[in-house]
């Protein structure tokens, strides 16, 4: 079957519910759809893009290298990112089937491919329509490494841990979707089941020893600016091992803006909502000349090497 038949199914409204979509999503996501389905050159590249992200099934630790989607994609006449998402469309069973193979129940499988649809409504919280300029983090959910386990999603990869005179050892690594407040009883239920599920589906690459995560709510600042909190408590688990200046993140993760290639952060202060305890916090910080940071931590979830 050419894989572009795929995206003329008939339950759309269904399949797009698996995959994460919002209601406010599924209606233009299903026109953007029609376009592609109109076009031979569209199709084409989808064509391409699927093959890309086929090849990739099951290649969990080198999913970024080569060629896979271009930026001219967040120019389509469709909107952001179109045809890459109908090759993600086009290409979720295939993942799903990998997925089956491990032993991974249906519904684990899809709730980790739901991860599009989170993608696509990050992307109207920020641009303010639907689309999906995130494509390309979707190459290493798409290669069948990943799981959304409770409040947290985890991807089996590889890190030193910082050690300059490590090898790499297999780890999960950590990301936080945008769905609600950082519990910690939460995070602890998703570690725990998270360390459980990959030891059962992926045992060759056990056992997972370490967690990993690289993201501006391991800053160290967050701590002081605001105490006791859910971010509080989710920065402290942490070991970092190496911190950079990326005030990027704090607008884009913390307020839901990219700023505009070449502007001098932070800019525009008065602008932002200061309509919770962290955005007020974050506001002061930058009006008083501080910074934040992404950083790279761990924690151990095994024993210890002998």
């Amino acid at each position: 079957m050419d894989v572009t038949e795929r995206l003329t199914r008939g339950d759309w409204a269904e399949r797009l519910g698996l995959l994460g979509f919002r209601d406010e999503d599924r209606a233009p996501a299903q026109r953007m759809i029609e376009g592609v389905l109109a076009d031979e050159d569209d199709l084409a590249r989808v064509r391409l893009l699927a093959a890309r992200l086929q090849a990739r099934i099951g290649d969990y630790f080198d999913p970024w290298e080569g060629e896979m989607f271009s930026d001219g994609d967040a120019h389509h006449r469709l909107g952001r990112g179109v045809v890459p998402m109908c090759a993600l469309l086009a290409t979720a069973d295939d993942v799903h089937e990998h997925h089956l193979s491990r032993g991974i129940a249906p519904e684990d499988s899809w709730r980790a491919l739901s991860d599009l649809g989170q993608q696509v409504y990050k992307d109207r919280l920020v641009n303010g329509s639907t689309g999906l300029h995130n494509h390309g983090w979707l190459r290493g959910n798409w290669a069948g490494g990943h799981a959304w386990i409770g409040r947290l999603q985890f991807e089996l990869t590889r890190s030193t841990l910082g050690r300059d005179d490590a090898s790499e050892e297999y780890v999960l690594s950590v990301h936080i979707p945008e769905t609600g407040p950082l519990r910690p009883a939460d995070c602890d239920e998703a570690f725990e089941r998270a360390v459980e599920y990959f030891a059962s589906h992926y045992p060759e690459y056990g056992p997972i020893r370490h967690l990993v995560c690289h993201s501006w709510l391991l800053d160290p600042v967050l701590c002081d600016l605001v105490p006791g909190s859910n971010v509080d408590h989710f920065q402290r688990r942490w070991t970092n091992w190496a911190c950079e200046t990326a005030d990027r993140d704090g607008y884009y993760f913390g307020f839901g803006i990219e700023p505009a290639a070449g502007v001098d952060l932070p800019d525009g202060l008065d602008a932002l909502p200061s309509d919770t305890r962290l955005h007020t916090a974050m506001i002061g910080h930058w009006a008083s000349g501080g910074h934040f940071s992404s950083c790279s931590g761990s924690i151990m979830v095994g024993a210890a090497d002998d």
